[in-house]
C-alpha cells in the first residue's frame, strides 16, 4: 500500500528502521495492554465469560515484552545517530572594501514559492533538475562581523549530526548552499539543500560575512530575517 507520507517520514529516521517495523511495534505495545483492559472490563462485567486461556496471555505478553525492546533498540538507534554535531567550513574573499556599500539579498529558486520564509521548521522534500529527491531547509543565519582586514570575507558554516564524528562531517559536507556577488550586491540562497540520503539531521547554515570597517552593508526585508543579531 502506498501512503504518501510514508517516503518522508522515513526521511526522519536517521537510523535506517523500516517504517512498517517500527509502526508493528508501536501497535503491539499500545495495543495489547488496552487489550488486556478490555478483557479485564468484560470479566468484570461478564462473571461467566469465557477465558482465552494462558496460552493466549502469555503469548500476547512475549509479543508486548518484544515490542517494548524492539522500541527500545530503535530509540537508542536514533539518539546515537545525532551524538555528534559537527561543522565545514568554506572561505572565500569578497570584492568588498572600507567605504563600499554591500547590499544583500536572498535568493529562492523554482521548488520554492514565497511562502518558504524563515523558519526552522520550514522543509520542502522535491525532485532538482536532474531528478534527484532532495530536501530543501530553511534553517540559514546571516552573521555580520566587522574586520580589519582591507577586504571582506564569507564563511560558509555547514553543521549537521551523525552517529560519529566521521559521519557528521559527511553530511555537513553534502550541505549545497550557494551564493554570487554581482555589483557589491550579494546574492544568499534563503534556503540549503542536501540528497535525502542523508535524512533529516539538524542541517543548518551560518553565513558568517566580514566586513572591513566603514564599510556600509543594507538588507532587503527578506533578509533582515535570516539575521543572527550580534552586538
Amino acid at each position: 500500500i502506498h501512503v504518501p507520507w510514508m517516503e518522508n517520514a522515513q526521511m526522519f529516521s536517521a537510523g535506517d528502521s523500516p517504517l512498517w517495523l517500527v509502526s508493528l511495534f508501536t501497535l503491539f505495545a499500545v495495543g495489547i495492554p488496552f487489550f488486556f483492559l478490555f478483557y479485564l472490563g468484560i470479566k468484570i462485567l461478564i462473571n461467566n465469560s469465557k477465558s482465552i486461556g494462558n496460552i493466549a496471555k502469555f503469548t500476547l505478553l512475549g509479543v508486548w515484552l518484544i515490542s517494548i525492546i524492539g522500541l527500545t533498540v530503535i530509540g537508542v538507534r536514533e539518539v546515537s545517530e545525532r551524538a555528534y554535531d559537527e561543522s565545514y567550513t568554506e572561505k572565500s574573499e569578497l570584492l568588498v572594501t572600507a567605504n563600499d556599500t554591500l547590499k544583500i539579498k536572498m535568493v529562492s529558486n523554482d521548488v520554492l514559492d514565497n511562502r518558504f520564509y524563515r523558519n526552522q521548521n520550514s522543509y520542502k522534500i522535491a525532485n532538482n533538475e536532474n531528478g534527484e529527491n532532495v530536501i530543501y531547509n530553511s534553517d540559514v543565519r546571516i552573521v555580520v562581523r566587522s574586520t580589519t582586514d582591507s577586504v571582506a570575507s564569507i564563511h560558509i558554516k555547514k553543521s549537521a549530526d551523525g552517529r560519529n564524528y566521521d559521519k557528521a562531517i559527511e553530511r555537513a559536507k553534502n550541505i549545497n548552499y550557494n551564493y554570487a556577488l554581482k555589483d557589491n550586491t550579494l546574492f544568499l540562497d534563503a534556503f540549503l539543500s542536501t540528497n535525502s540520503k542523508n535524512k533529516f539531521s539538524d542541517q543548518e547554515v551560518s553565513v558568517i560575512i566580514n566586513l572591513p570597517e566603514g564599510t556600509i552593508v543594507n538588507f532587503n526585508n527578506k533578509a533582515k530575517s535570516y539575521l543572527n543579531y550580534y552586538k
